[in-house]
């Protein structure tokens, strides 16, 4: 059943209060006010808290550092995925709750002002249980005290009104810190367009709409720079760094293979599909030349690590 806003958040917060094992809540933005209220007497379960934290997200007020600061309090896991974007509430394995609302007071309706937002809630299958195990295992960066410093003196020391937000992220001795290899993919992970589409960008086109958004680019600042930088800011570029480390070099084919079992999405995409992806890929990997060696062969093209 379709919730909207207040239904949602009420039957979000009944579930959370009969919770005697374990919660998860894997959210883009998160305040701690939010979550303070949504676990409001709580104790003695195992809770996991998952944000996306890219620093345009605490600069801009979209979340909260605080928002750490109380799960270590309380004993709580807190974990950054820096290109999640969804919203995903698991109680005591068994309940999901799926929708539009963020873990904060305007998205889950707790606080005066609210957004119209709207979910639905589904019991948890054992493959459910699975992507989201795998995602806490092989997506998520555990922040410990050391990396919280990190991100909050980088975050203090940042003037705010600089540059636009979009323009603003991790410098590199912190976001080296919060890599983690790319083992599956989503298709709204991949890029749709190649690099030379979106040179000519008509935002009218759904899946260069797509590309815009996944590559937080600048309309006012349209460049090969910029779509390089938005790429490299990508899952699906870290997944490929992470192929290329395993298996040194790799063809058309063997791409085609690999991005076809790391797909989540059911259905799978067809491989014909599948292989238009990895053609709009190996373009990229050609716009990024001074790390990736794309080679043509007489019926097919390679790619390896230049590093």
């Amino acid at each position: 059943m379709l919730l909207e806003g207040e239904s949602f958040s009420q039957d979000l917060l009944n579930s959370i209060s009969k919770c005697n094992k374990s919660f998860v809540a894997c959210s883009a933005f998160i305040k701690s006010k939010a979550l303070d209220t949504l676990l409001a007497g709580i104790q003695d379960i195992e809770i996991i808290i998952v944000a996306r934290w890219q620093k345009q997200d605490l600069i801009s007020g979209a979340s909260d550092l605080e928002a750490y600061q109380l799960c270590k309090e309380r004993g709580w896991k807190f974990g950054i995925s820096q290109n999640f974007h969804g919203k995903v509430y698991l109680v005591d394995q068994s309940s999901i709750f799926l929708g539009s609302a963020n873990l904060t007071q305007k998205g889950l309706n707790i606080g005066s002002l609210s957004n119209i937002e709207f979910g639905t809630t589904i019991s948890a299958s054992r493959a459910d249980l699975d992507k989201i195990e795998q995602f806490l295992e092989t997506e998520v960066v555990w922040l410990d005290e050391y990396q919280f410093k990190l991100l909050k003196e980088d975050i203090d020391s940042t003037e705010r009104y600089s540059n636009p937000i979009s323009e603003l992220h991790w410098p590199d001795n912190i976001q080296n810190k919060l890599l983690r290899s790319v083992s599956y993919l989503w298709v709204h992970d991949l890029v749709f367009n190649a690099p030379q589409v979106l040179l000519c960008l008509n935002l009218d086109e759904t899946s260069q709409l797509h590309d815009f958004d996944l590559l937080s680019l600048d309309i006012d600042a349209l460049t090969a720079g910029s779509l390089r930088s938005g790429f490299k800011r990508t899952r699906l570029y870290l997944w490929v760094i992470s192929q290329l480390r395993q298996n040194q070099e790799m063809n058309f084919g063997a791409f085609s293979q690999a991005l076809h079992n790391a797909l989540l999405d059911d259905p799978t995409p067809y491989r014909k599909e599948v292989k238009e992806f990895i053609a709009t890929l190996f373009a990229w990997l050609e716009l990024l030349s001074d790390e990736f060696e794309v080679t043509q062969h007489r019926k097919t093209s390679s790619v390896r690590l230049k590093i």
